[in-house]
């Protein structure tokens, strides 16, 4: 963290002699993404654009009208499947959402279409586009804070076929899955035993890191756990999206056709939070604010597979972090 407060003092320093961002940031050993995404982590609102009245919603509400049968309105319903997906990267922290959920409607509304401005647009896809986008939105595109926009991409973690997402989905995975060897609670599934098990490779590809950064990585990312864990786990449809893909727009267009199929993706991820609320002890659950779901969902049970074998260096970390 000191490392991170040297870098940003040193960035916002050059800027305020007028220095370019990408000047700025030579010689600081950090990229302008991590730099404006630590800076938005101090003060959540800095370089955001302001949300439009069709993001002015909460995860509740989006989840509230995916799950609705009655909703067959293809805006409200494409504005919760936005938020949605802003929401699953970045579940703490609400400031970057307006910007992604601009990002998904100006990369679906390009897709497959000949329309260069918006006046060429069909009017269904203009009203859209208008939902999303505003003028402070187009200021800042305009301005250097166009680097301060939120970015989907997912970066391979140690050169693997495996990112951040996998990673979590994997911490839930043991914990949904870890049988204890006895019926006393410090045996019991824990966030202690889950970081022993990821460092020590019982999945097939590993992310070694300090007990420190997984405390944090899991703190600013466990509301989201059991979602990227179904999607991975239990498939349907994808949501871990990236607006950048050529295949984004029909992503967008399967979830709507696929509506029923979206709500039982939604009741086994109910089903998915449930069973780890059951698992992890209430001091480790207070700190997570999982989306509360309409009453009238009911969760799809699901049998989360077997773990990998736990090797006895493994069990012999557990023994260390026993609760």
């Amino acid at each position: 963290m000191a490392e991170q407060d040297r870098i940003i003092a040193r960035f916002e320093e050059a800027r305020s002699r007028d220095v370019r961002p990408d000047e700025a940031i030579a010689g600081l050993g950090a990229s302008l993404a991590s730099v404006y995404r630590w800076q938005r982590a101090r003060n959540p609102s800095k370089g955001m654009p302001t949300a439009t009245f069709a993001q002015e919603l909460s995860i509740d509400t989006a989840i509230a009208r995916l799950c609705d049968e009655r909703n067959d309105d293809r805006h409200t319903f494409l504005d919760a499947l936005f938020k949605f997906i802003a929401w699953l990267r970045w579940p703490t922290t609400p400031g970057d959402h307006p910007a992604a959920m601009m990002v998904c409607a100006v990369s679906y509304l390009s897709a497959g279409r000949s329309a260069r401005t918006l006046d060429e647009l069909p009017p269904d896809d203009l009203a859209l586009a208008l939902r999303h986008v505003s003028i402070d939105t187009l200021k800042r595109i305009c301005s250097d804070d166009l680097f301060a926009m939120p970015s989907f991409e997912l970066w391979e973690l140690d050169d693997q076929p495996y990112t951040k997402l996998d990673y979590l989905a994997q911490i839930t995975h043991f914990l949904l899955a870890y049988r204890p060897p006895s019926a006393d609670p410090r045996d019991a599934a824990s966030l202690f035993k889950a970081y022993a098990a990821m460092n020590g490779g019982l999945f097939r590809y590993k992310w070694s890191v300090s007990r420190r950064t997984f405390s944090t990585f899991w703190r600013e990312s466990a509301a989201s756990a059991p979602f990227h864990y179904v999607e991975r786990v239990h498939p349907s449809l994808e949501f871990s999206l990236d607006p950048s893909k050529n295949d984004f727009a029909e992503n967008i267009d399967e979830a709507y056709s696929r509506r029923g199929e979206l709500r039982r993706h939604l009741a086994r991820c109910l089903a998915a939070i449930e069973l780890l609320q059951s698992k992890l002890d209430r001091r480790s659950l207070e700190a997570i604010r999982f989306p509360r779901f309409p009453s009238s969902l009911s969760a799809e049970a699901i049998e989360p597979p077997e773990l990998p074998e736990i090797t006895d260096t493994i069990r012999a970390e557990f023994r260390k972090w026993r609760n």
